[in-house]
């Protein structure tokens, strides 16, 4: 029989010579533009298995018009340097106007107050500590909340100036259980409300936050021993709002619960009241508020009749900014029980781009701030203000821990804004820098892993380094 001829081999072998034919011929007239003068595309069966290259990557760049080259968004980033660089050359010749005027002190602080009298201001507030109260209010973000940082440096003011109590104590916090310098618990129906809130207005004190009740509520203190026999404290003073008649329960040292009447004003419900609920030797109080209650609560303060009084203004997630929002009303009606003799702001980890590639120049931030310290300079004309400095903070990089570019931008806004504004300023970020930044602060443990928030051993350094530099 005779064997049958293999077609499809015959024709597999046919197509593979003329694909191999086409191929050359194509890629020689595309070579030599022989068509015409066209430009002709080669025949290559096996294009589509090729590896495809990057986006960015062209064998053989077209040549582009002159005019399509200068319309490329690319022309646009010199323009944005540029302002970056005015922006910098201001802020340059402003320190340089001023260099000859300020007096730079050791550490990390510089006053630059009108003859820089701000921080002889503050000494002079100090030798005056065993006749009266001197009062401090640290305002920042979580970088200070649970008293991080200001524990010890309330601690340390009272143990060389006197005074008792941790000042300022909201009715709930989120850092009630971890917070060491009082054992704070509540429990019940509460509703908090920050000026970080979209519908807060202006209903706010310095602390920037109330609590109010749904329904039975309480809260319990008791006051912790330190270096500054912490155990007790001279005074409570409970502040709130409320227009109509309510009354509420307090129970001193574990005595049985007495009632107290709130005081209310039905023509002034914006109006704040503060009312004293022990005197003397006070180490453990309970709040208790029925349903009826109706008002908001601002806060409780556990004081010393004379020494330092530091209280603790922190809101997580805080940039600061809001602070010009504060009601001008609720804060002098502060001011007339509680007023400062030292305010220290300590923003801008809020603020700053976690991005390594961050263009932006801050200045939006500078303006905003600008706005709340001098509102806040309106409201407490008689108080010396620190601005302390946003603290080092870094993000890992391919295996290496590298400083974000908006910690430098944000510091020099915030320098501006104390040479502005006659303010002290200490620079957070150099004293960090000094025992090796934030990437030195995690390997000691003095800063969670985050590269950005310092531990409790963390705020010590840096308190010990701000006492330093601000007492006689």
């Amino acid at each position: 029989m005779k064997r049958p001829s293999n077609f499809l081999f015959r024709s597999f072998t046919t197509l593979l010579i003329a694909s191999f034919l086409a191929f050359g011929i194509t890629k020689l007239l595309a070579q030599h533009n022989l068509i015409l003068g066209f430009q002709t595309k080669v025949f290559n069966p096996l294009e589509q298995f090729e590896p495809e290259l990057p986006l960015e990557v062209s064998v053989e760049p077209t040549p582009q018009p002159l005019m399509a080259e200068v319309e490329e968004p690319a022309i646009e980033e010199p323009e944005l340097v540029v302002e970056e660089v005015a922006v910098e050359e201001q802020i340059i010749a402003e320190q340089r106007e001023l260099e000859a005027k300020v007096e730079r002190l050791p550490g990390g602080l510089t006053d630059y107050s009108e003859g820089g009298q701000a921080l002889a201001k503050w000494h002079q507030a100090l030798s005056e500590s065993s006749a009266r109260s001197v009062r401090v209010a640290f305002l920042g973000d979580s970088f200070i909340e649970g008293d991080i940082l200001v524990g010890v440096l309330r601690n340390s003011l009272q143990s060389r100036y006197g005074g008792k109590g941790v000042g300022y104590v909201p009715l709930t916090s989120k850092t009630a259980r971890y917070r060491s310098t009082i054992k704070h618990r509540f429990s019940g129906k509460w509703v908090s409300r920050t000026s970080l809130h979209p519908k807060a207005g202006d209903r706010f004190t310095l602390a920037e936050k109330f609590d109010y009740t749904t329904g039975p509520a309480e809260a319990s203190y008791e006051m912790s021993d330190g270096p500054s026999n912490l155990a007790s404290v001279d005074r409570v003073t409970l502040l709130y709002q409320t227009d109509s008649l309510s009354s509420y329960f307090v129970s001193i040292n574990g005595e049985e619960q007495q009632e107290l009447f709130a005081d209310h004003d039905e023509s002034r419900p914006d109006r704040l009241f503060s009312q004293v609920l022990s005197q003397g030797d006070v180490t453990r109080v309970s709040i208790a508020f029925p349903e009826q209650f109706k008002g908001r609560l601002y806060g409780l303060y556990f004081d010393g009749d004379t020494g330092i009084a530091v209280d603790n203004y922190s809101l997580r997630g805080s940039s600061g900014l809001q602070l010009a929002q504060v009601s001008r009303m609720l804060t002098n009606q502060l001011s007339e029980v509680r007023s400062y003799d030292l305010i220290i702001l300590s923003y801008g980890l809020n603020v700053a781009s976690g991005e390594l590639d961050d263009k932006d120049d801050y200045g939006w931030y500078y303006a905003g701030m600008k706005k709340s310290l001098q509102y806040l300079q309106e409201l407490y004309p008689n108080a010396v203000f620190v601005i302390m400095s946003i603290s080092d903070r870094a993000t890992i990089d391919e295996g290496e821990v590298v400083s974000l570019p908006a910690v430098s931008k944000i510091l020099m806004h915030q320098e501006r804004l104390a040479r502005n504004n006659d303010c002290l300023f200490w620079n957070t970020y150099e004293v960090m820098q000094e025992k090796g930044g934030i990437e030195g602060y995690v390997e000691r443990r003095w800063a969670a892993k985050d590269y950005t928030h310092m531990s409790y051993a963390g705020g010590r350094e840096l308190a010990n380094e701000l006492l330093e530099d601000l007492l006689p």
